[in-house]
């Protein structure tokens, strides 16, 4: 099930709830600028800076 909301700053969210993997649920929130965050369940994958530069994070709890 593929759930996308347009926020009102421009930004929009697009959520995905079916077994995509390495978990049951994942969330892109993409910025008006193009950048995003990425995350399966509640862990942040990467996120895309927008001179195209990108970092991966780990949560430590």
């Amino acid at each position: 099930m593929k759930n996308i909301q347009l926020n009102p700053d421009g930004s929009w969210d697009m959520t995905v709830k079916e077994n995509v993997g390495y978990g049951t649920r994942q969330v892109i929130h993409v910025n008006p600028d193009g950048t995003f965050r990425y995350m399966k369940d509640k862990e942040v994958k990467t996120v895309t800076c927008a001179d195209g530069s990108w970092v991966e994070i780990t949560p430590t709890a």
